[in-house]
């Protein structure tokens, strides 16, 4: 009775242990796809940015002070797992929770007596909104591609660039549109990038997924 016992016991352990290895291994192809994801979309922004010979201003947080600014969890995915790792993630956690996770993005640094400026605190590691919008755009009902810019770019940037924004797709500035880059988000895991979340919210939900994990992985 006893060596069947220990049997099935060493039997869950080995069970558990490679439930463990695989869902790790899982996590971290998400996170590794989300980030080579990154590293596409901010190539075809640059090279739509450069050749439309328009960016945003230095220093400019318009955007960032929105408060109604959206993200997946899966796209925080990665910011949350480097704050783990560098043991910052309690901070902000703490931080957002003060806001009860909403609010505007608790990474957005604002410049002391100045209205717009600032700076991100985690730039490398913003999700997708953050860096396709003002460089990319949707189609309108005609199929035709139409930029998604805040009004700083279009009042003091885009009349001087609108002529190339017409150019044919084929060109070497061939316009970057969200659904492209939604659509294969969606498709590293379509669970974690369904539900748009206020991105503080989101980044809580990404940190716990990252705390959960450890907590199931000693």
């Amino acid at each position: 009775m006893q060596t069947t016992l220990a049997r099935w016991k060493k039997r869950c352990l080995l069970l558990l242990e490679r439930y463990r290895t695989s869902h790790g291994d899982v996590l971290r192809r998400k996170i590794i796809a989300v980030q080579y994801l990154f590293l596409d979309v901010d190539r075809d922004t640059g090279a739509f940015r450069r050749s439309l010979a328009f960016s945003c201003p230095v220093g400019c947080g318009v955007c960032c002070q929105n408060p109604h600014v959206q993200a997946s969890e899966l796209e925080l995915l990665p910011l949350a797992s480097q704050l783990d790792r560098l043991r910052q993630a309690e901070g902000f956690y703490e931080k957002a929770d003060k806001q009860d996770f909403q609010g505007r993005c608790i990474f957005f640094f604002p410049e002391a007596g100045s209205s717009g400026q600032g700076k991100c605190l985690q730039y490398a590691s913003r999700p997708l909104i953050c860096r396709l919008f003002g460089f990319s755009g949707n189609r309108d009902r005609h199929g035709h591609f139409r930029l998604a810019s805040c009004s700083v770019l279009k009042d003091k940037i885009l009349p001087l660039a609108a002529p190339g924004i017409q150019k044919p797709e084929g060109t070497e500035d061939k316009p970057v549109f969200m659904s492209d880059y939604v659509l294969r988000l969606s498709s590293i895991d379509p669970d974690l990038s369904r539900e748009m979340l206020p991105i503080n919210m989101a980044f809580k939900r990404a940190v716990d997924r990252i705390w959960l994990h450890k907590k199931f992985a000693h």
